[in-house]
């Protein structure tokens, strides 16, 4: 740990291991034991990812054809990611975006498209599937959205905002709940 102003240590711990997963989990929580953080509603990396290589290459895959506005690759890339571990939360969450730009992007062609984004979507809010809260929240927050429920999106979505103001997607999802819920601009800006 470093501060800031000076740019003096103030504390230095190692992890050795092999397991590249249970070593950063034994580093956070130093580094939360030392800060005194409450780790009560957060997910051991272990438990936020998969174990799997082969569904986190998927899901590497997935993310950079959805960053490449490829969304019918990416949601094959994702589906291809919980295939192979069907508990991989993040990889679902990520599906039900490509699925929801990709459906919007076939509707105007008159095309249907395999699978729906709040199908994904439920398997982290059934608990199918490992997600951490902040992923929870925002798939409970974009299922209402995606489900054309604007108006229930947006208190979900400022809820995001407030506790993870770091959190891009929540700040996307907030603006698209305002702008579909059919509110007036001074509301919306509220």
């Amino acid at each position: 740990l470093i501060d800031l102003e000076d740019g003096s240590v103030l504390q230095s711990d190692r992890i050795d291991g092999e397991d590249l997963y249970a070593m950063v989990d034994g580093l956070t929580e130093v580094v939360r034991r030392d800060l005194d953080v409450d780790p009560s509603d957060d997910l051991a990396v272990t438990q936020q990812t998969s174990s799997s290589l082969e569904a986190y290459q998927a899901y590497l895959s997935g993310v950079d054809a959805l960053n490449g506005l490829n969304f019918g690759e990416a949601a094959k890339a994702f589906e291809a990611a919980v295939k192979v571990d069907p508990s991989f939360g993040k990889a679902y969450y990520k599906l039900a975006i490509s699925r929801w730009w990709e459906g919007s992007i076939e509707n105007f062609k008159g095309d249907r498209h395999m699978g729906t984004p709040s199908d994904a979507l439920k398997q982290i809010l059934d608990g199918n599937a490992k997600a951490p809260r902040k992923d929870r929240l925002l798939a409970e927050a974009f299922l209402q959205l995606v489900e054309s429920r604007p108006a229930e999106a947006r208190p979900l979505f400022e809820k995001v905002v407030k506790l993870y103001p770091d959190e891009k997607e929540a700040h996307y999802g907030l603006g698209e709940a305002r702008f579909h819920s059919g509110l007036t601009r001074d509301e919306q800006m509220a």
